[in-house]
This record gives C-alpha cells, sequence and structure tokens, in this order.
C-alpha cells in the first residue's frame, strides 16, 4: 500500500483542513515527520489507519466524538493510495467523514472509490478484503503508532502464541478438536463393525455345504419335469392345430348362412344406389345453389330490418337529447360570473389568514422578547461563575508550582538517604568479606589445617612463610632422595659382584666388604616419594593462593576507599538538601497524593472552565440568533399588516360586503361545481355529436342494404326456374327434392358395403371346403385330458423353480455375508488398531501442544530475520532466541555475546536496547506479514523510540532504514529529535498555531529561502 495524499480535519489537533503529498516524500526512501511533543505527528498515522478501518488506536471503543477535534463542527479524512508502486498498480480512495449534529452529536459515513476508467467509481469500503490483512496486523506490521512498538517483545507467552496464531493462521494446526471427533468416529465405527459382526454370526460355511445340496437336488427333479412336459407340449400342439381348423370351420358354416339370409336384402340395396346415382349427378348442384341463393336472400332482409330499427332509435335519442343540451350550452357560456367570485372568496380567506398570521407575530414576538431578559441575565451569571473558576485555578496553580519543586528534591534527599544506607550496608558486607576470605583460602588448601586467624593480612603473611617451610622441605626430601637413590645404585651393584670376577665399577678381583642393603628400602623409597609429590603439590597451590589472596584484599581496599568517598560526597549532598527541607517536612509519596489531587482538581476546574466557555459561547449565539429572530418577526409583521390593509381596501372596491364564514371551503365549493359544469358539458357535447354522426350513418346504411336485398331476390328466383325445368324431365317434384336429398345414403361407402359382401359369400365357400376334411377328425376330450396333465408338470416345475430360486437368493445372500463378513473383521482390526494410535496420539498432542510447537517455530524463524538487523545494529553483540523451559514453553531471550553468551530476559534490555530489538523484530513481522497479504510494497511507518537511543547508535539505525529504503521499501519515521533532519532525504514539520496543527514539507522552506528550522507560518 503506497499513499499518494492525505487530507485530513477536525482530527485531534488539526482544526483546519491540512494536506500532505506523498509523491516527494516516498522519492528519496526515508522520510520523516518532525515535531515537537503534542504537534500532532501521531495524528497523521492515526488518520490513514481511520480512514481505511473506521477506527484507530486512541479511539474510546468505535467513537469517533473521542478523535474528533472539539472546537470543529465536522470532521473529514480523505486517504488515496495505490496498491503497489508501479504507475498502473490499482489506484483507491478511502472517505470518512462525519457532522456535527445541531445536538453535538456525530454523524459518521465512510466510502471507497476506485479509479476506473477516468472517473472514481464506488467500491465496497472493507479495507481487510481489499488489502488481505486485518487492522491489528496492519498495527503490527505496516504502521506502529505509538505505545504498542514495543509490544510484541513485552508480551506473555500465551498471548505472543495467540498473536502468531492470528497472523500465520496457525489456528489450522490445532488438531484437537480433529484429533477428538476423528478418535470418536472411528470408536463409532469400531462398535458397529462390531455389531454388524454379531448380526452376521449365522453365516458359516456348513450352511453353505448344505443349501448347495438342496440346489443340486432341486435341479434334478426339475430337468425331469421338464422333459416330460416338452414331450406332453408336441402333442398338445398337433392337438391344438386340430382344433383350430375344427373352430374356424363351425365359424365359417354360421357366417356362410348369415349371409345367404341377407342376400335379398342386398339385391334391393343395388337398384336403390343405381337411381340414387343418376340423381346425384344431374340435380345435385343446382339443389345447393338454389339453397344458398335463399338463404343470403333471408340474411339480407333481417339486415334491412335491424338497420332500420336502429336508426328510428337513434333519432328518437338524438330528439329526447336535443333540449337539454341546449340548456346546458346558455349556462356554460355564463360560467366567468362564478369564476369572479371565486376569486373574491380566495382574497377573502387570504385576508383572515393575514389576520391570524398577524396576531401570531405579535405573540412570538411578545415571547422573544423575555427569551432576550432571560438570556442575558443567565449570560452575566455564566461571567461571574468563570471568573471565580479561573481565580480558583490560579491559586490552586501557585500550590502546584511549589509542590513540582518541592517533590523532586524530596525525592532526591530520600534517594541519598537510602543511598547512603546502602553504602553502609556495602561497607559492612566488604568487611564480613575479608572475615569470610580465610575461610575461603582455607577452603582452596584442604591439605593445611586451619589456624585461629581473623585477618586476611595474618593469613597472607602466615601463607608466605609457610611457603618458604615447604620450600625448605622439599630440598631436603631432594636430599634424601639422592642419598636413596645412591643406595639403591649400589644394591643393584651388589647384585653383579661374583668371586673371581672383576667388579664392573673399579675392575677389582677382591671384594671384601660389599655394601649390605636394607630391607627397608623399597619402602623408604616409596614414602619418599609420595611425600616429595605431595610437597611439590602444596608449592604449586601456595603461591596461586597468595596471588589470590593479594587480589582480592587489592580490591576490597579499593571497594572500601570508592564506599568512603562516596560516603563523604552522599553526606555533603545530604546536608545540603536539609538546609533547603522544611523542619518536619511529607514524604514524597505524600506530597505526590498531593499533586495528584492538585492536579485532579485543576483537571476538573478546567473542564468546568471549558464547559462555561462552551456554555456561554453557545449563549452568546443564541442570544444573536433570538436577535436576529425577533428583528425579522417585527419586518414580517410591519410587512403583513401592509397587505392586510392593502386586501381590506380591494374587497371593498370590488362589492364583497357579506364575507362566507369559511370563504375558502366557499370557493373550493365554487370552484368544484364549475369543474363538473366544465366536465358535463365537455361530455354532453361530445355525445350529441356522437349521436348526430350515428344517425346519419344508420341511414346510408339501410339504402345500401336495401339495394343489396332486392338484387339477391332475383337471382334467387332465376335458379328456382332452372331447377323447376330439370326436376320436370326426371320427373320429379321441386318439393320432394329435399327430402330425397336428406335421406340419400353414402352413395361411394353403399358400393363398397355391397362389393365386400360379394367377396366374402365366395370366399367362405372356398374355405369350408379346405377345412371339412381336418374338422371330422378332431376329439375335444382327449385334448382336455392332456390339458390337465400339462398344467400339473407346470404347477410341479413352477413349485420347483420357487424353491430354487429360494436356495439360490439364500445361498447368494449367505455368500455375500460370508464375504462381508470376511471384510469386517478386517475393518475391525483395522479400525481397532487405528483407535489405539488416535488414542496414543491424543495423549501426545493434549491441549494446543502442536500449535504451541508450529508457533515457536514461526517465532524462531522471525527471530533469525531480526537477527539480520540486531547483529548489524549492536556489532555482534546481542541477538534474539527463543528458549524453552521443562514444560516445553517457549520464551524470548536475549543472547548477550559480550558477557560470555549469557541468556537474559528481554525485560532487561536498556531503553535503546529495546528499541533496537523491537524495530528489528517489528521489520521481521513486516517482511512476514507483507508477504502474506497484497502489501508487496506498502509504507513502513514508525512512531516512536528513537528519543532512547544516542547518537552513534542512532546513525546506525538511520543507516540500516536507508539502506531498506533506497531498496525499494518505503520507510518512514516520527520523531521530536530535531538532528535527524541531516539524516533524512525528506521530512514534513509539524507545528501548533492559532489554527491548529499545521503541516510545512522540507522542499517548501528551500522554495521560500528559508532555513529548515524556520517557522514559515
Amino acid at each position: 500500500m503506497i499513499p499518494l495524499r492525505l487530507s485530513l480535519q477536525g482530527v485531534f489537533s488539526y482544526r483546519t483542513r491540512q494536506e500532505l503529498e506523498f509523491g516527494r516524500l516516498l522519492e528519496g526512501g526515508l522520510f520523516g515527520v518532525l515535531g515537537p511533543t503534542g504537534s500532532g505527528k501521531s495524528a497523521l498515522l492515526e488518520a490513514i489507519i481511520l480512514a481505511l478501518y473506521g477506527r484507530a488506536p486512541r479511539m474510546e471503543g468505535r467513537r469517533v466524538e473521542s478523535v474528533a477535534n472539539p472546537l470543529t463542527q465536522r470532521l473529514e479524512v480523505e486517504l488515496e493510495f495505490r496498491l503497489d508502486a508501479p504507475l498502473q498498480a490499482p489506484r483507491y480512495r478511502y472517505i470518512l467523514r462525519a457532522h456535527r449534529s445541531p445536538r453535538g452529536e456525530l454523524k459518521t459515513e465512510r466510502s471507497a472509490y476506485h479509479w476506473n476508467s477516468g472517473d472514481w467509481q464506488p467500491v465496497d469500503p472493507d479495507a481487510e478484503r481489499l488489502l488481505g490483512i486485518s487492522y491489528e496486523n496492519f498495527c503490527r506490521a505496516v504502521i506502529l503508532p505509538q505505545g504498542t512498538f514495543d509490544e510484541f517483545l513485552r508480551m506473555e507467552v500465551k498471548a505472543r502464541t495467540e498473536v502468531l496464531t492470528e497472523l500465520f493462521a496457525l489456528h489450522h494446526y490445532d488438531v484437537t478438536e480433529a484429533l477428538r471427533q476423528l478418535r470418536e468416529s472411528t470408536r463409532a465405527d469400531r462398535d458397529a463393525c462390531q455389531r454388524q459382526l454379531q448380526a452376521l454370526s449365522h453365516a458359516t460355511p456348513e450352511r453353505e455345504q448344505q443349501l448347495r445340496e438342496e440346489l443340486k437336488h432341486c435341479e434334478h427333479e426339475r430337468a425331469q419335469v421338464t422333459e416330460q412336459l416338452e414331450q406332453l407340449r408336441q402333442q398338445e400342439e398337433q392337438l391344438r392345430q386340430q382344433r383350430d381348423r375344427w373352430q374356424e370351420y363351425t365359424a365359417c358354416r354360421q357366417e356362410l348362412d348369415e349371409l345367404q339370409q341377407r342376400e335379398p336384402e342386398m339385391r334391393h340395396r343395388r337398384q336403390r344406389l343405381e337411381r340414387f346415382q343418376a340423381y346425384e349427378r344431374q340435380l345435385r348442384h343446382l339443389w345447393e345453389r338454389f339453397q344458398e341463393e335463399r338463404r343470403q336472400l333471408e340474411r339480407s332482409r333481417q339486415r334491412c330490418i335491424q338497420l332500420q330499427q336502429q336508426w328510428e332509435a337513434a333519432e328518437q335519442h338524438r330528439a329526447h337529447l336535443e333540449p337539454e343540451f341546449q340548456q346546458l350550452r346558455q349556462r356554460y357560456e355564463q360560467r366567468h360570473r362564478e369564476q369572479e367570485l371565486v376569486q373574491l372568496y380566495r382574497r377573502a380567506a387570504q385576508m383572515l389568514a393575514l389576520q391570524q398570521e398577524v396576531q401570531q407575530l405579535r405573540e412570538r414576538t411578545d415571547a422573544l422578547t423575555m427569551q432576550l431578559e432571560q438570556a442575558r441575565a443567565q449570560q452575566q451569571h455564566l461571567q461571574h461563575q468563570w471568573q471565580q473558576l479561573r481565580q480558583r485555578q490560579q491559586e490552586l496553580r501557585a500550590q502546584l508550582d511549589e509542590l513540582q519543586e518541592l517533590i523532586p528534591r524530596r525525592e532526591r534527599y530520600e534517594q541519598l538517604i537510602g543511598e547512603q544506607e546502602r553504602l553502609f550496608q556495602e561497607e559492612q558486607q566488604l568487611a564480613a568479606r575479608r572475615q569470610e576470605l580465610c575461610r575461603e583460602v582455607w577452603s582452596r588448601l584442604p591439605e593445611l589445617e586451619p589456624l585461629p586467624i581473623s585477618q586476611p593480612e595474618d593469613v597472607l603473611e602466615w601463607l608466605q612463610q609457610e611457603y618458604a617451610r615447604q620450600e625448605s622441605q622439599l630440598h631436603e626430601l631432594r636430599r634424601r632422595a639422592e642419598e636413596l637413590e645412591r643406595h639403591r645404585m649400589l644394591s643393584a651393584l651388589r647384585g653383579e659382584l661374583h668371586p673371581g670376577q672383576p667388579c664392573p665399577l673399579c675392575g677389582a678381583l677382591e671384594h671384601p666388604s660389599p655394601f649390605a642393603p636394607s630391607p627397608e628400602l623399597a619402602e623408604q623409597v616409596r614414602q619418599l616419594e609420595q611425600q616429595q609429590l605431595e610437597c611439590e603439590q602444596r608449592l604449586e597451590q601456595l603461591p596461586k593462593a597468595i596471588e589470590w589472596l593479594r587480589a582480592q584484599l587489592q580490591m576490597l581496599e579499593e571497594r572500601r576507599h570508592e564506599l568512603t568517598l562516596r560516603l563523604q560526597a552522599v553526606a555533603e549532598q545530604l546536608h545540603e538538601h536539609a538546609r533547603g527541607m522544611p523542619d518536619a517536612p511529607e514524604s514524597s509519596s505524600q506530597l505526590r497524593s498531593r499533586r495528584d489531587a492538585l492536579r485532579q482538581q485543576l483537571s476538573e476546574l478546567d473542564r468546568q472552565s471549558q464547559q462555561l466557555e462552551q456554555d456561554a459561547r453557545q449563549l452568546g449565539q443564541r442570544l444573536q440568533e433570538l436577535q436576529q429572530e425577533s428583528d425579522q418577526l417585527r419586518q414580517r409583521f410591519h410587512e403583513r399588516n401592509a397587505v392586510l390593509e392593502q386586501l381590506r381596501q380591494e374587497l371593498a372596491q370590488r362589492g364583497l360586503e357579506a364575507v362566507p364564514e369559511n370563504p375558502s371551503a366557499a370557493a373550493e365549493q365554487l370552484q368544484r361545481e364549475l369543474a363538473e359544469l366544465e366536465q358535463q358539458y365537455r361530455q354532453r357535447e361530445s355525445e350529441y355529436t356522437q349521436l348526430v354522426r350515428n344517425c346519419e350513418q344508420l341511414r346510408g346504411e339501410l339504402s345500401e342494404s336495401q339495394h343489396r336485398c332486392e338484387e339477391q331476390q332475383a337471382r334467387c328466383a332465376e335458379v328456382h326456374a332452372e331447377l323447376q325445368q330439370r326436376c320436370a324431365q326426371m320427373g320429379i317434384a321441386v318439393e320432394a327434392l329435399e327430402e330425397l336429398f336428406t335421406m340419400m345414403p353414402d352413395l361411394e361407402q353403399e358400393a363398397q358395403e355391397l362389393e365386400a359382401f360379394e367377396r366374402a359369400y365366395e370366399r367362405l365357400q372356398q374355405r369350408i371346403a379346405e377345412l371339412e376334411p381336418d374338422a371330422h377328425a378332431y376329439k375335444p376330450e382327449e385334448h382336455e385330458r392332456l390339458k390337465e396333465r400339462i398344467q400339473q408338470l407346470e404347477q410341479r416345475r413352477q413349485e420347483l423353480d420357487r424353491q430354487l430360486g429360494a436356495a439360490q437368493q439364500e445361498l447368494e445372500q449367505l455368500l455375500r455375508q460370508l464375504q462381508e463378513r470376511e471384510q469386517l473383521q478386517a475393518k475391525f482390526h483395522t479400525l481397532d488398531q487405528r483407535l489405539a494410535l488416535l488414542e496414543q496420539l491424543a495423549k501426545v498432542l493434549r491441549g494446543q501442544a502442536f500449535v504451541d510447537f508450529v508457533a515457536r517455530n514461526y517465532l524462531r524463524s522471525l527471530c533469525e530475520q531480526a537477527n539480520l538487523y540486531l547483529r548489524e545494529w549492536t556489532n555482534g553483540a546481542l541477538l534474539l532466541e527463543v528458549s524453552t523451559d521443562r514444560q516445553g514453553k517457549s520464551e524470548l531471550r536475549v543472547l548477550d555475546l559480550f558477557h560470555g553468551g549469557r541468556e537474559r530476559s528481554v525485560k532487561t534490555l536498556s531503553g535503546g536496547q529495546l528499541f533496537q530489538a523491537s524495530l528489528a523484530m517489528a521489520l521481521a513481522l513486516s517482511d512476514w506479514v507483507r508477504a502474506q497479504s497484497r502489501l508487496q510494497r506498502a509504507l513502513f511507518f514508525i512512531d516512536e523510540g528513537f528519543g532512547s537511543l544516542d547518537r552513534d547508535n542512532l546513525s546506525l539505525v538511520v543507516q540500516t532504514l536507508r539502506t531498506l529504503a533506497r531498496s525499494g521499501r518505503p520507510i518512514g519515521i516520527i520523531t521530536h529529535r530535531e538532528e535527524l533532519k541531516e539524516e533524512l532525504d525528506a521530512f514534513v514539520l509539524v507545528s501548533l498555531s492559532e489554527r491548529g496543527s499545521v503541516l510545512r514539507p522540507s522542499w517548501l522552506y528551500a522554495a521560500e529561502g528559508l532555513p529548515p528550522g524556520a517557522d514559515a507560518h
């Protein structure tokens, strides 16, 4: 997320609209927002967060009133940004507006837009879905607000694990619930499998063998029945063929007898058919034409009668309507008189309304005059209360200033007393340490017996004497050792002497008195060597003990001298502070309590003073509004009076002396009557005109219909004469034709039926001759007996089929059950092993163990990333690492490489070290969170901590941030340290003025010829 422009107004100390263009700030890479404490630097970051998420770190709950400036009537924050650095990246604008209602409440609305096709298109203002990062993670990884910078380092183990779980979605690794559900489902599946096995206990191989034997026996019997049935069916088929021929012969004989009985009727129908065919050819078309002409003539006559009746009715209606229409027209032409009366009534109603309005204006003016007097009295009372509060505030501030001067002196006095007591205790500890040195010397030299010596100097002198004595004893032991060595050599030489042989040492052949070795010589040599070894060990330890004791005595002496000097300095400071303190002063805690109480009273008085000022301003505004309203009412009163007099004169001139009680209602009634008159006239006029046109139209249609009727009557007479001439030729009357054609059958169908009768008669005679020999050979009794036998065998085979089907079905079911039982046994074994494994796994992963393990690994990775920065800033002195206690809990520790790699808590870091470690961890968190969201090139903002760094560490940290910024990662810092101006590529100065906080970019100073620290306002 790369910001382009920020505009804000009414947020914290920003009373007037201020705009900040980020383009010039981001060009250099590392930029800053500088200004004194309380000038409004942090409010810029909170405005960005407020525009995106609708809330801010210093907001109380979700109430916008807590971040709004109380002296402004509106709050507005507008942020324009890109999702990435390239110019073609999507550009968005988020806006938050709030307007203060008359009752002082803020009504808030948020909106968001996307730049598309040269215009801003509305979109959903959900920034979390757009950026892919929540509000909390945005404050941890993109913009670090004041007060939350080192929050991650100072967290407890459980809280840090929850943060890591939320940041990296580690809740997916919480398998406790899934493992419990899986264990329960596995146990349920195993129990269900066991119940199914119990239900299949009847499925055994013995039952399978028994069913197979039953199937074999049934199949053998069915084969025998089937063979018999086939033989009988062949015989029955032959008899059935004979029966069919016999039945067909009988049916043909019956049908032939029926046809012979119908033969005379068929001859009569043949003769009638020939006569009807002649009439059909010569008379049918003339008869149908005559009927059609007669029907058309009848329709024309009916139409003439209908038109005659309609025309007569229309003429009667017109004659009846004409007098009423003429009377209505006369009244309509005189309607202007009633319209003038309506206007007079309306003017009269306006005059009555003006009279009421004038009376109301007079009453409102009197009421406003009373309210003005009350408001002025209340304003004087508020002014008196405000002066009393100001006087009380001055008294309390004087007391508070005295306490502010007294508390530091009292605290310093108490610190000096405590330091003096601590120095006395340390001096006593040094004396005890001198006594303890004697015991440590004897513990370092366990071979020496402790002496009743209480001073370490005496012990040192004794150790030196003991060292000299041990050296003398060692010299004596070495001398005795040399002597015993000579004796040992002589003893060895004596073993080489033999009578008559020369001595290997002197060459003499005689050996008068050879050396007689002592039998205890070897034991003496061993004891002497042991004593010499012990003496050498003591001599090695004594110089080290002497040197250690001297060093300890020197350290104690230096510490004692330092304590003496510090005690003298503390005593002098105590004497100096005691001179400025009262005789019986209060303790620092009591003074601080008094100071807090005074501050609370001052705060309450300030609040009351602000409330009084606000009430006074509101009352002044109210007085001004009342005065304006009073002037407006007086002006309206005079205007309405003038209009009222003018209306009275106008009505008197136009002769309206008797005004109705309700002139407005009378005017409305007359207006309605006029509207009804006009509507009625328009309706009657349209109806009368339409009626005249209908009469003319009906007269024309009647004349035309009568002419057509005469023409059709002539054509009908011509057709009737031609039909009479044709009937006379064929010897039939015209009147008999209607009955003839009505009773005439379908000639074509009649001819087909006669031909079919003749063909059927011939076919039956031929078929009877063919079937007669076979029909006499059929015996029905023998056929019935054969069918009964076949039916019995069929029933037996069906019974065997049912038995076979049942046995086969039972066998198949048994085979399936056996297979299912085998599968269930394997499944039960698998589920049992799986349940045991899950139970063991549940014991291992009890609680949040797996999530803690994953979070610990993520924390180690974050520490490795953070150490890349921290190692450079501390020259390899400090590193962050994760340590695990015996309970398996991970704790964030600091590895101090300058003190032998000692581990210590992050809480023991100094202010500068804590800032460096927090910044390194924040950068690491930012890298990880941005990599998992859409903010690959997001701006990184830091809002605290630089004040705890010395100049060298500050320069090193700023150099690292500048390197990151120039590598394509924009970084901004917020600080009050003025010396950072020289380290930044660009900056914005925030200052306080009478209009609130004001922004001033650094490049404007150069453009105006001002030094960067000058105030351009």
